[in-house]
């Protein structure tokens, strides 16, 4: 059940990232047309390093939930190997 509950997502979100990482940047965009438009520019020009910090964020949680909760590990330990992972 620690399998399904936390290393699952895990490992499928770990599999979105690598399936994600093979799309050029410039393919998504033909999917938003409109986001330039509520976005400052700043944002729009670094979008995909937003993007890409919010995802490696959200992958680094998930890392430390398994690591935390799926197995023995101490929580200060499963923070500092799920930042080396990440």
């Amino acid at each position: 059940m620690k399998f399904v509950r936390y290393w699952l997502p895990l490992l499928a979100f770990a599999g979105l990232i690598f399936s994600l990482s093979s799309v050029p940047g410039n393919q998504f965009a033909p999917l938003f047309p409109w986001l330039p438009h509520f976005l400052p520019i700043w944002l729009v020009e670094n979008l995909d390093k937003v993007i890409h910090g919010t995802l490696y964020a959200i992958l680094g949680w998930l890392v430390l939930r398994a690591l935390a909760m799926g197995s023995s590990m101490a929580f200060p330990l499963a923070a500092a190997v799920s930042f080396f992972i990440c």
